[in-house]
């Protein structure tokens, strides 16, 4: 179970980071690292919520 946690973290940093990266490139969006911090915790959370509901 805490590998497949941490697997978790990871996709969603992995996400984030490129959901920035288009808000950055197709819209001129400023990237804030605490936005993106700040996201991590929440959308994983809800992931292995969601999973463990299956």
């Amino acid at each position: 179970m805490k590998k497949k946690a941490v697997h978790v973290v990871v996709l969603t940093i992995c996400l984030i980071i490129l959901k920035c990266q288009n808000d950055l490139i197709l819209s001129s969006k400023r990237v804030h690292i605490e936005r993106l911090l700040g996201e991590v915790q929440p959308t994983s959370f809800l992931w292995i919520i969601h999973q463990a509901e299956q």
